[in-house]
């Protein structure tokens, strides 16, 4: 086409589909699983075109070459610091070093001390979330009225249009489905904002509720519900989960930290809120550790700490791990049954 040789416009040419088949070998390196593995925001991309994806591989190549990883590298925002204290209590870390292990690693997931203090650690994550929020400058702060917004009308069914991951596959097909058989006036919705702006306006624009169930008109009962296919953890999927419970506790006693228009939303007068993790029977079993006595020590202690002066909500909360009878493995033909995923589910623990 009569241009010159790329080499004499750029001297050193650096290949990031090489790189990430370095650090990921046994996974998908294309450029969709790559932004959801590095959390760069495509979110907003409809159509794609060779700047944009330009765009994309040099933040996700800025991401991988700081060492940044979704599921590895510590949290910021309004989660800040709560990783390393899960690595205190779970394993006995008193430093943010993660190179003595983390709950993170499966690898570490074999240490977990089965004795820890789950009341006091559910204190100190209560407080973390607190000090992120007390510390926040106000003059850097968001004003999203997104937060904790619900109805079938906030349904996300174009979610990261040309992302091909499964779990956003999934949950896409099941907003589409909840868009097209209820409209407005579904009782399931996804991507529902917990924090964005409040500690920072361009800090938790991705922290979201993968799908919210409200089950009754009167709005006093919900799920929370973390959707998992491949990626990560059984385990890693229980502490997201959970630290997004927190959140909700903190926020719903003080609400002066949201901005004005998310203060009043209806999650925030539930009785009860359930905490979920849903995914195959094969995620759990895949993993090969029966984390049912970690869900009840957290269970034991979230109903002491909601009745604490700190909080001293009427509320009930629990964290559990599930499975649709529809999906003990993931299939794609799922995809044209979004619906069954949305009932039916059973008890992932005991394995």
């Amino acid at each position: 086409v009569g241009l010159p040789p790329v080499e004499s416009i750029c001297k050193k040419i650096t290949d990031t589909l090489m790189i990430a088949r370095e650090l990921y070998p046994d996974e998908k390196n294309n450029l969709n699983a790559l932004c959801e593995r590095y959390e760069v925001d495509d979110s907003h991309l409809i159509t794609r075109g060779a700047l944009l994806d330009a765009e994309l591989i040099a933040e996700v190549y800025l991401r991988m070459i700081n060492g940044e990883h979704s599921s590895m590298k510590p949290l910021g925002g309004i989660l800040a610091g709560t990783d390393q204290i899960i690595d205190q209590y779970l394993l006995g870390i008193k430093n943010s070093d993660s190179s003595e292990g983390s709950y993170r690693h499966k690898e570490d997931v074999s240490k977990l001390n089965h004795y820890f203090d789950a009341e006091e650690m559910l204190r100190a994550l209560v407080k973390q979330i607190r000090k992120n929020l007390n510390e926040r400058d106000e003059k850097l702060i968001g004003n999203s009225s997104e937060n904790w917004r619900e109805g079938g009308k906030h349904i996300k069914d174009n979610l990261s249009a040309h992302n091909t991951s499964k779990e956003i596959l999934l949950e896409r097909n099941i907003a589409q489905f909840l868009k097209k058989e209820f409209g407005d006036d579904s009782h399931w919705w996804n991507q529902m904002p917990i924090a964005s702006g409040l500690v920072k306006a361009t800090a938790d624009r991705r922290r979201a509720i993968d799908l919210v169930h409200r089950h009754d008109p009167d709005g006093k009962r919900y799920d929370f519900v973390e959707l998992k296919i491949e990626s990560d953890t059984p385990i890693i999927a229980l502490m997201e989960i959970l630290r997004y419970g927190l959140v909700y506790l903190v926020l719903r006693k003080k609400r002066d930290w949201l901005p004005e228009a998310s203060r009043e939303q209806p999650v925030f007068n539930a009785a009860h809120v359930g905490l979920c993790v849903l995914a195959p029977k094969s995620y759990y079993d895949n993993f090969k550790f029966d984390l049912s006595w970690l869900q009840d020590k957290i269970n034991n202690a979230l109903a002491q700490i909601i009745n604490e002066p700190q909080l001293d909500l009427i509320l009930k909360m629990e964290i559990n791990s599930y499975w649709p009878v529809q999906l003990e493995k993931w299939d794609k033909e799922i995809l044209e049954r979004p619906k069954s995923i949305l009932r039916d589910w059973k008890p992932a623990y005991p394995l």
